[in-house]
């Protein structure tokens, strides 16, 4: 037993190891991916906020709003690259950002009309 948890110790590989190339091209990735998720929820917002503009839905409107939220999360994560190397925006403000947006969305399912 005792051998097994000093094995386990000292392991050089784990589990997640074989994960770390894609991490590593994510990363390298990262500035150009954030502007096309950037320019995807631009075009969103806007497709959105013109529908509600023909039905008036407020399930159209929640839409936008979540969709703005996203333009606005990703938006400030850009400028964060090149004003502040990544320390303004931190994990736990995203976090707020998105789960702002998953309310408006959801709310958006269960509105009626």
């Amino acid at each position: 037993m005792v051998s097994a948890i000093f094995w386990a110790e000292n392991a050089q590989t784990s589990i997640w190891d074989p994960l770390r190339p894609l991490e590593q091209a994510s990363e390298s990735l990262n500035i150009v991916s954030t502007v096309i998720v950037l320019l995807l929820s631009l075009g969103l917002f806007a497709i959105s906020l013109k529908a509600y503009g023909k039905n008036n839905s407020n399930r159209f409107l929640l839409l936008s709003l979540a969709f703005g939220i996203m333009f606005a999360k990703f938006l400030i994560k850009l400028l964060d690259f090149f004003y502040s190397p990544g320390y303004f925006f931190s994990q736990a403000a995203q976090n707020v950002f998105d789960f702002f947006v998953l309310i408006a969305l959801f709310a958006s399912l269960i509105k009626k009309g």
